[in-house]
């Protein structure tokens, strides 16, 4: 009688699972852009074939954004610093004053601000493989284009810091900010590209 109880049991919960509809989904490459500095920066634009991508306001509805799934590329803002005198880590904090004011500065620990461009083939409307990366920073009124002329792989991520700041940035080690495996593809007006591989490297979406 127990025996015929489980496998009643069974029976009912296959019969259950087999209704539940699969949730397929569709997948798009998907690549990571950050810009970072240790310089005041009012913003930075981002371009893929000289369109410019990553500049839509996102619109915030109880804490979910509401038009992220139809903007032309996610742009996030926040600052990489050390908040502690008892720790080497590094911490990633809002982009806002409060945020600054907690960090502590000194030579081996700067504050990094960071720009993150976010953007994959459904959202860009075309394939990202092949297009030619550049930037647009604004800083106290002045205007500086990084004309980079590299051209990106689908799914990977690429990280464009200043000449000036790449052997501070690279000299943080894996305990206190993931650096790893960036490899250096060309340096622009004064600034360098990394690029490395990301495991995934896409988005996906229900269908």
């Amino acid at each position: 009688m127990r025996h015929l109880f489980l496998l009643i049991c069974f029976i009912a919960l296959f019969l259950f699972v087999s209704c539940i509809p699969d949730e397929e989904s569709i997948c798009f490459p998907e690549n990571l852009i950050y810009f970072r500095t240790t310089s005041k920066m009012d913003s930075v634009h981002f371009f893929l074939n000289e369109e410019q991508i990553c500049f839509q306001e996102k619109i915030m509805n109880n804490g979910r954004c509401k038009n992220c799934k139809e903007i032309k590329g996610i742009l996030g803002e926040y600052v990489i610093c050390q908040t502690s005198v008892d720790s080497g880590f590094l911490s990633t904090l809002p982009y806002n004053q409060n945020a600054v004011d907690v960090c502590l500065v000194s030579d081996d620990f700067p504050i990094w601000t960071t720009y993150e461009c976010t953007i994959n083939e459904k959202l860009y409307g075309k394939t990202l493989d092949s297009s030619i990366l550049s930037l647009h920073l604004f800083s106290e009124n002045v205007i500086k284009s990084i004309e980079s002329k590299i051209t990106i792989q689908s799914g990977a991520q690429y990280n464009v810091i200043a000449e000036e700041d790449t052997a501070k940035w690279y000299s943080h080690t894996q305990e206190t900010i993931d650096i790893l495996k960036w490899n250096t593809i060309g340096c622009f007006n004064d600034f360098c590209i990394g690029e490395k591989t990301r495991p995934l490297g896409e988005a996906c979406y229900d269908k």
